[in-house]
């Protein structure tokens, strides 16, 4: 039996790829029906990089750490029914590592198989030390937070489950967040069992970087594409205080890519993602958040 919320079963194959199967429940999971974009439940980039989490676990080839490479947003895991939607995660072993990829058994709103193995996320386990960007840690100025406002509308919403950022500074090459680790039991409330780690906080992380979008350039829409590398620390229980600092490293009409870096207040560090990159669309009035005034 897979005691991980995500992870409900595991076939090691002697040969081929190895299996796993994950079932998401858009009617029952708030890491679904907390994120919902025009009426559609959407499974968060932070819920996809946990699937791959507990599958490194499972397979017992890391230690308290977890490092991702090439992690790649190809399409999104949307529900268009109620029921629940199966996805499978099939793993190749090469010389570097390990292939992972998630696919899902895509059907229409009409609840129709169209594909029954469709690729979203595609990301490379390596079996060696991946040396981070080291990048100072930048101070906060005293003056100019500003408090998220979750706003519940048809176009794009945030549920309770995933508001974990609660204020910002934003410049136009940096940012600075707060961020609190939330109860975790509603995200899968059938699998009550210990979350590798918070996808809130990496969701909230993400969400800092869409405040900088929405401030910098008004009217996009910030959609994840990819990220080079992942560093995935110990999980920090609810209640938790963290702090978030990220580099806006490049952005065009069309892209923007960070580097986001996510501690507690003591200066443990929980979660690295360098090029962190995302495409632009354009989508005048879809906001699901906004800023208080400046203190």
């Amino acid at each position: 039996m897979i005691e991980r919320p995500l992870l409900c079963d595991w076939q090691a194959a002697t040969s081929g790829p190895i299996v796993g199967t994950v079932i998401v429940d858009p009617a029952a999971d708030a890491i679904l029906s907390d994120h919902v974009y025009k009426g559609t439940p959407l499974l968060p980039a932070a819920a996809i990089l946990e699937i791959f989490a507990e599958v490194a676990e499972c397979m017992g080839t890391v230690s308290s750490s977890i490092v991702l490479q090439r992690v790649e947003f190809s399409n999104g895991i949307r529900c268009f029914t109620d029921s629940p939607q199966t996805l499978h995660v099939r793993v190749s072993k090469n010389d570097v590592g390990y292939d992972f990829q998630l696919t899902q058994e895509f059907r229409n709103r009409a609840g129709t198989l169209l594909d029954a193995a469709r690729v979203c996320t595609v990301c490379h386990l390596p079996n060696r030390t991946v040396a981070f960007d080291d990048w100072g840690w930048e101070t906060a100025p005293l003056v100019g937070w500003q408090t998220v406002h979750y706003e519940d509308g048809d176009a794009n919403r945030m549920g309770l489950s995933l508001r974990g950022l609660q204020r910002l500074q934003l410049r136009e090459e940096c940012g600075w967040g707060e961020i609190l680790a939330l109860p975790e039991t509603p995200w899968k409330p059938s699998r009550p069992y210990p979350w590798r780690f918070s996808p809130g906080v990496i969701d909230a992380a993400l969400v800092a970087c869409n405040l900088w979008v929405y401030t910098f350039r008004p009217g996009s829409l910030q959609i994840p594409m990819s990220m080079r590398r992942v560093w995935i620390g110990d999980n920090p229980p609810p209640g938790t205080k963290l702090e978030e600092t990220f580099h806006v490293q490049q952005v065009t009409d069309m892209t923007a890519a960070y580097d986001i870096r996510v501690r507690t207040a003591s200066g443990q560090m929980v979660l690295k993602i360098d090029d962190y990159v995302c495409s632009l669309v354009r989508e005048p009035g879809v906001t699901p958040l906004r800023l208080g005034e400046k203190n």
